[in-house]
């Protein structure tokens, strides 16, 4: 059995891409403020007011446009459109590794002991944009350029002191569904040198203390002086 906590460095990766793309969404008009659980708090009555809401921003702008992460499959059926998809797909092995021993990190006047995990892995992900016709596209597409750039550090959206690295991979992948007048392109984003487990906390809590000082034998200064003497 293991003490290392479960790592949540996935779903922090999959709900900061969702926050980012959803705030862009609703900075320009596309959607309602969700984050407004005052106007549209988690009960019957906020959904309802949400729904209002929705019809509002689809007659004034045409259409409104959804952000879903990581539906369940029996979630995966038709939706509105236009709309965005993330889908996190693999982790796999990143080209970096770490030590076997053990680090240091400063806390307060002392320094803790811990132990990296020995490889970093990088993480798949898909941005999928789906919509009715072109003109649908080029504004999910805008949208999507502003929320998550090609290349770019983006911070945690619940700890902003910290970031991780994404960037664009490879051409997307386009589909068209003329049958039922559906237009498809997914990007593929990698998140490289992720953390796939905790860092592993000394198990004797060992805690050192730094250095503060050091005192030299009087003996010392003068074997000092004579030698520069000779």
């Amino acid at each position: 059995m293991s003490n290392i906590p479960l790592s949540t460095v996935q779903e922090v990766v999959e709900r900061t891409l969702w926050k980012r793309v959803m705030t862009e969404v609703i900075d320009k008009g596309y959607y309602p403020n969700v984050f407004d659980l005052i106007a549209y708090p988690k009960t019957s009555a906020g959904q309802a007011a949400l729904e209002n809401a929705v019809a509002a921003v689809v007659t004034a702008k045409g259409f409104a446009i959804n952000v879903y992460s990581n539906p369940a499959p029996r979630d995966s059926g038709e939706k509105s459109l236009p709309r965005f998809v993330l889908i996190s797909e693999d982790m796999m092995v990143g080209d970096l590794g770490c030590g076997t021993g053990y680090n240091y990190i400063r806390q307060n006047l002392e320094y803790k002991r811990f132990r990296l995990p020995p490889q970093v892995m990088n993480l798949t992900l898909k941005i999928f944009m789906v919509c009715k016709n072109v003109e649908q596209q080029r504004i999910l597409n805008s949208i999507l350029a502003l929320a998550v750039p090609r290349r770019h550090y983006i911070p945690f959206y619940n700890d902003p002191s910290k970031n991780f690295f994404i960037y664009n991979s490879g051409s997307p992948f386009t589909m068209t569904d003329r049958e039922n007048s559906i237009l498809e392109k997914a990007y593929t984003y990698i998140v490289p040198d992720l953390f796939e487990v905790e860092v592993e906390d000394d198990p004797n809590n060992a805690i050192i203390s730094p250095l503060n000082s050091v005192q030299l034998d009087s003996d010392f200064f003068d074997t000092l002086n004579i030698e520069n003497q000779a």
